[in-house]
């Protein structure tokens, strides 16, 4: 009976936002049901993505690329991958480039960044958000949606270093070391070259199998355990 009320508020929450949101991907998508959170995990759609940035500052800094990978059943969707260059003109890559090898060239043969977020949106609908750091992620998300359509991304959004701080304490041990790489030694898993949104974002969906392999076991956890 709870998560039937969350549920309720949450999709009222969206629609409110929605009535604010200027026409396009981001309206169609808050007006559009979304996941239960009575749905168990092994039932639940996962949208796993990666952002790479020019920097940390979304005020100041761009976004240079986006990845996606779906998890549908518990299985990485690989077909599903994409991998797309953002177009930005006249912009500073001195700093950036050595870590993500993104370049002024590859940013100038991009999509448009609104061309990016519409497709973004679109893979989004009755699918769960994953992240790694989702708060630095969804900054620049918002702080773009919020020049394109007036208003801010609602979505049920899982973020796999938070899930490994909380394992780790429930655990009783300190909870250290949370990048991705270091969070996927944990469980064993191989170290990809980072900094690539796409490598990156698979990674983040093995790490998020790995982990829901050891609390979610047994398939019995539904969404509202993580959310």
């Amino acid at each position: 009976m709870f998560n039937r009320v969350k549920d309720a508020l949450f999709q009222r929450k969206r629609a409110q936002r929605a009535s604010h949101c200027h026409e396009g991907a981001l309206k169609q998508l808050l007006r559009s049901p979304t996941p239960s959170i009575n749905t168990k995990l092994k039932d639940v759609e996962f949208l796993v993505a990666d952002l790479e940035m020019t920097g940390l500052n979304p005020s100041t800094d761009k976004i240079l690329s986006i990845g996606t990978t779906l998890i549908s059943n518990k299985e990485i969707d690989h077909s599903s991958a994409t991998h797309q260059l953002v177009f930005q003109d006249n912009v500073d890559l001195a700093n950036s480039a050595p870590i993500h090898r993104i370049f002024n060239q590859d940013v100038t043969q991009g999509v448009s960044l609104e061309n990016s977020l519409t497709a973004f949106l679109q893979q989004l609908q009755g699918r769960v958000l994953v992240l790694h750091h989702a708060a630095l992620d969804k900054r620049f998300i918002n702080t773009a949606l919020a020049k394109l359509y007036g208003t801010s991304l609602l979505c049920h959004t899982l973020d796999t270093l938070q899930i490994e701080r909380r394992r780790l304490q429930q655990q009783g041990k300190e909870a250290h070391q949370l990048d991705l790489a270091s969070t996927r030694a944990r469980y064993g898993l191989p170290n990809y070259t980072a900094h690539n949104a796409a490598i990156d974002a698979l990674a983040t969906a093995e790490l998020l199998l790995a982990q829901l392999s050891h609390i979610d076991a047994n398939n019995d956890l539904t969404l509202s355990y993580l959310v």
